[in-house]
Parts: C-alpha cells; sequence; structure tokens
C-alpha cells in the first residue's frame, strides 16, 4: 500500500504540481489542527519547496517469466486482486536456469548478429557545425565513477572522432576512447543475400566508419593509463526465445521470450507464431512409426508434384538434389523433406494431423501436405512440450508455470495438478529418441555434440532462412530456441537451425547441466538391435562397410540379406505400408 501511495505522489506531482502542493498543505493544516505539530513546525513545512528522490525501480531479473506470470493473473484474478489484495504467487521458475537462459539468448543472438555483418553507423552529425546531444545518445553519468560507468561490456553511443586504417578514435560523453584492429576485425560488409560466413578479419577501418559518424561501441577491459578502450558494436537486429521445461512433471525452468525487455517485453516464447520448418517433422515420423514404418524402412527421395489450392507445388531438398533409396532414419538426421512429404502422404494427412494434436500442437494446422515441411506457424512453448513427449516416453505432461497463489492470509485460491497423459506408445517414443540421437552425433544437429551427454534433438529452418529452430532434450529436460526477426526477412544465407539456434541451445545447457543426474536412453523390453546395411535397410553381411545397428520392435527387424558390401548402394523397393 505504502508503495502504491509513493507512485500515485509521483503521479500527481509530476502531472500536476499545484495540485499536489495543495493536497500537502492540507495535510499539514490537519496535522496542526489535531495537534501533531507545533505552528512552528507547521510554518517551517509549509515553507519548504516540494522536491521529489528520484523514484527507483524494484529490479527484476526475470522480466519475461514475470511478465507472463503477471498478464495470467490479471486475466484471472483481475486488476484489485493482482495490485491491491498482497497475492504470493508460487512459480516453477529455476532463477539460476533462468539467468543463465537470459544471458546465453542475448550472447548467442549478438553473435549471430555479428556473423552476418555490420550494419553501419546508428547516425551521423557535421563535427565542424555540431556538437553532440550526450543526454540523448547515453545515460547520465551524473556522480557514478568512471569506471564504473565504463564496465567492461557497457554499450554506449559514440561520435568517431578520427579515423586511420588501424585506429578509430572516439568520443563518449565527453571522454575519449579507441578502437583498435581487435575491435572491428569482425565488421565485414552487412549483406543478408550474401553467405554471411565470416570470411577472415575486416584489415581497415576506413572502410566501416567515417569522422561524424555515431556508432555503437562496447567497453573492453581497461588499461592502466591511456584512453578509453572499446569495441565497435551493435545491438542485434536479430530476436530469440528459449523456454525449458522438465518434461517429467511439465514445469518451467526458463522461458526468454526476447533479446531486451526493456526494448520489447513481446513474449516470443509464447505469443509469437513461427514456421517451425523441419523441426515439426519428428511428428510426422513419430506418427508413420505407428503406422508399421520401421527405422529401415525405405521411401525413394525423388522429384515428385503436387497440385496444392488449384496450383502445382514441387517441393525441394535443402540443397535442391535427390538421394534415391532413403531410410527413415537418414531421412531425419539429414531432414530430407521429399521423403517427409512421402511419408505423410502414405499415412494419411488427417492421421497426422490427429496426432499433432494429441502430442500437444494447439495451433492451426493448414489441411495440406506441406505441414510435413513444418508450414503451419506454432509457438515455441507448445513446440518444446511435444519434444518433452518423446524425451518422456510417449507420456504428455501439461506444461505449468504457476504451482500455488495464496492470498494474504496464506489461504490457497489456486493449485496447479499437473495434467498427465499417455499419447504415445513408449517403444515409438525409443524409436524416435533413438534417431533423433543421430541427428546430433552425425546430422544437421552436430553444434550440440559438444555437450557431451546422451541427446536428442532437431533442427528446424524455413524457406529463404526466416526462421532457425533447435529444440532438443536430455536427462530430465528439454530446452527449444528460435531465432529470427519480428518483420519476416531472411535472417541471413545459411542461417539454419544447426547455425543460427543449436548454440544458443549449446550454451545454455553448458550452464545448467552440472545440475542435471545424467541418465542414458534406456531401451525397452521389446526393442532389439539388429545389424543392417545403412542404405539398404537389410541385414548386413559380416564384413559389410556401411553397417550399423539399429532398434527395431520386435518382430518388425528384417529378415533379408542385403546385397554384397560391394553393391551395398542399391536398396530395396519403397516399404509397403499397411494400418497398424
Amino acid at each position: 500500500m505504502r508503495k502504491a501511495l509513493i507512485e500515485r505522489s509521483y503521479w500527481l506531482f509530476f502531472n500536476n504540481a499545484k495540485a499536489a502542493t495543495h493536497r500537502r498543505n492540507l495535510v499539514i493544516n490537519r496535522m496542526l489542527g489535531s495537534g501533531y505539530v507545533s505552528p512552528e513546525a507547521a510554518k517551517r513545512a509549509l515553507a519548504e519547496p516540494m522536491r521529489l528522490a528520484k523514484l527507483k525501480k524494484t529490479p527484476n531479473d526475470v522480466p519475461y517469466f514475470a511478465e507472463h506470470v503477471r498478464r495470467y493473473i490479471q486475466a484471472q484474478y483481475g486488476s484489485d486482486k493482482l495490485y491491491r489484495e498482497g497475492l504470493k504467487v508460487y512459480t516453477t521458475l529455476d532463477t539460476s536456469w533462468q539467468v543463465r537462459a537470459q544471458e546465453s539468448l542475448r550472447a548467442g543472438l549478438e553473435e549471430d548478429d555479428r556473423r552476418i555483418g555490420y550494419r553501419g553507423p546508428a547516425g551521423r552529425i557535421d563535427l565542424k557545425t555540431e556538437a553532440p546531444d550526450w543526454e540523448e545518445l547515453n545515460p547520465p553519468m551524473e556522480k557514478i565513477p568512471l569506471a564504473e560507468y565504463f564496465a567492461p561490456g557497457s554499450r554506449y553511443k559514440a561520435v568517431v572522432k578520427s579515423v586511420s586504417r588501424n585506429l578509430i578514435t572516439v568520443e563518449v560523453n565527453g571522454h575519449k576512447g579507441v578502437i583498435e584492429p581487435g575491435g572491428f576485425s569482425w565488421a565485414h560488409k552487412f549483406d543478408v543475400k550474401t553467405d554471411g560466413r565470416y570470411a577472415g578479419p575486416v584489415n581497415d577501418a576506413t572502410k566501416l566508419v567515417r569522422p561524424g559518424h555515431v556508432i555503437e561501441v562496447a567497453t573492453l577491459e581497461r588499461r592502466r593509463a591511456g584512453p578509453l578502450r572499446f569495441a565497435l558494436d551493435q545491438t542485434p537486429a536479430l530476436q530469440g526465445a528459449l523456454v525449458c521445461m522438465d518434461y517429467s512433471t511439465g514445469e518451467i525452468r526458463a522461458m526468454v521470450g526476447g533479446y531486451d525487455f526493456e526494448t520489447s517485453s513481446f513474449n516470443r516464447a509464447v505469443q509469437a507464431q513461427r514456421q517451425p520448418g523441419s523441426a515439426f517433422k519428428p511428428i510426422i515420423y513419430a506418427a508413420a512409426l505407428d503406422k508399421n514404418f520401421t527405422p529401415a524402412s525405405i521411401i525413394i527421395d525423388s522429384p515428385v508434384t503436387f497440385e496444392e489450392s488449384g496450383a502445382d507445388w514441387k517441393p525441394a531438398n535443402y540443397k535442391e538434389e535427390f538421394y534415391g533409396p532413403t531410410t527413415v532414419r537418414t531421412a531425419v538426421t539429414e531432414s530430407r523433406n521429399i521423403v517427409t512429404i512421402k511419408v505423410l502422404q502414405k499415412i494419411g494427412l488427417q492421421y497426422a494431423m490427429e496426432y499433432a494434436r494429441r502430442l500437444g500442437v494447439r495451433s492451426n494446422l493448414e489441411d495440406n501436405l506441406s505441414i510435413a515441411l513444418g508450414s503451419s506457424s506454432v509457438n515455441l512453448l507448445e513446440m518444446t512440450s511435444v519434444y518433452g513427449v518423446l524425451a518422456n516416453g510417449g507420456v504428455r505432461n501439461e506444461p505449468y508455470f504457476i504451482r500455488r497463489v495464496e492470498d494474504q492470509s496464506g489461504r490457497i485460491i489456486e493449485r496447479t495438478e499437473p495434467v498427465t497423459n499417455r499419447v504415445m506408445p513408449e517403444d515409438t517414443a525409443f524409436l524416435m529418441n533413438n534417431i533423433m540421437q543421430g541427428v546430433v552425433e552425425e546430422g544437421t544437429g552436430q553444434a550440440v555434440r559438444a555437450l557431451g551427454v546422451p541427446t536428442a534433438g532437431k533442427t528446424g529452418t524455413t524457406n529463404e532462412f526466416i526462421d532457425a529452430w533447435f529444440i532438443g532434450y536430455t536427462s530430465g529436460v528439454v530446452t527449444g530456441v528460435w531465432v529470427g526477426r519480428d518483420q519476416e526477412g531472411t535472417i541471413g544465407k545459411n542461417e539454419t537451425g544447426g547455425h543460427a539456434a543449436a548454440p544458443i541451445w549449446l550454451a545454455y545447457m553448458r550452464g545448467v547441466i552440472k545440475s542435471i543426474q545424467i541418465r542414458p536412453f534406456i531401451p525397452l523390453r521389446n526393442i532389439v538391435f539388429v545389424r543392417i546395411n545403412k542404405n539398404t535397410g537389410l541385414l548386413a553381411k559380416p564384413g559389410d562397410p556401411d553397417s550399423f545397428f539399429e532398434a527395431f520392435r520386435e518382430g518388425t527387424e528384417p529378415k533379408e540379406y542385403s546385397l554384397s558390401p560391394a553393391r551395398s548402394g542399391e536398396a530395396r523397393p519403397e516399404t509397403p505400408v499397411s494400418p497398424r
């Protein structure tokens, strides 16, 4: 209540100082009339000018999660209860994991943004006729010590004073600084249509900035003497989101909805609807495994044309090549588009859509074969919870973020009861886990293999590199990451899920893995491992160099042997499918 009164006083003063002064004088005169103050004290107080100390904001280290909770409480109970009745809300958040998630997402987006290239200065002034408006460009220094204001990693707007090939001299709030080659070598030319790959250091600063340019800089560690040291910097134009869930309970452990809450409170983890691309494919293949497909089933990867909405649709693979006979495992590991579409066609569109609903997809799905490639927009939380079903042996735990809510007297007015349902056969989940471990070990998700623990997951990349995803899981937790732009446009050429999103996932998981009890994916009793030829999906003969142990439901393993190793590139015809 006291905080509300203080905030009310601030609002009243800054909006109507005369009314605020009148109100103060009224209170003082009432106190005088009631004998609480002497006439002399009242006279001094009435003569005192109105002053208000700066109102400090309550620090919020977990803004996106806190705002998600706030919106829920307001929608559920109304503003009066939220702001006036002293509710206590107990959440599922792990604060240390949340902080790590925020740090990993910010650092990852900055790295992605730099790799794409330098977008150029933020503005320009004429050094001969203009003086920088530092109050507009940067936070005021006031009485903050220089070392504290220019703490390492802090970002500021700077004005370029001079430029040579190897040195940029800048000014920040009247203080001189320099940017040496190590601070600008990353800044190759920005062009989202080019490769977007780092092609070597920039070694000439004159190609980047000119005197009078307003640029962003980040403070480096200070030397004992000399000017301030900065690095050329830029606020990312990219956005992202991260969700981490305990799949054995459904509890949300961390949720970050964007790069900077102060700039944009829009929560991209739950409010944004984006195309998942190939991250949707595990749903199609899980549904297929329940329709008598096996990891070794063969589908022909060849050109195909469909009529969709009165027009011909000719889907292609990522590299616009076709690979012929392909096993289900290879199709998932290498994220083959044509094979996924053919699998969806075989199992039936309506069946696959119902399967997706069962696993937890709540967003609208387009009623056409393009859903195989993730054409229908979803949000990160729902897709992360779907992967949690695979990780949890086919059991879905509905995600939740509030454990209980108490009123000011301690009475529980809401308690979340976990909702658990088996939505997939356990052996299907195990087979998908086994296949998706292959995605990490040798497929599109190899970037996260460095975590060094049993991990399964899948990348997702949409047309024109507009959306990049990685969703993966290990013992107990499933984490999803999305990267893209708010105004849909390409991230940058070749900025795939494995390149733009997976490193963020890895950085986050490295920070929390020590608090997770690592367990392997344990085979089930009805799962058998049989050595097969990876090209044909048939039993491998002794000495076959293209052989490995594949997992099957007992009774579904192949009975025929592959051709000799020298001819192992040949494969049997497509696997026939019958309802299961």
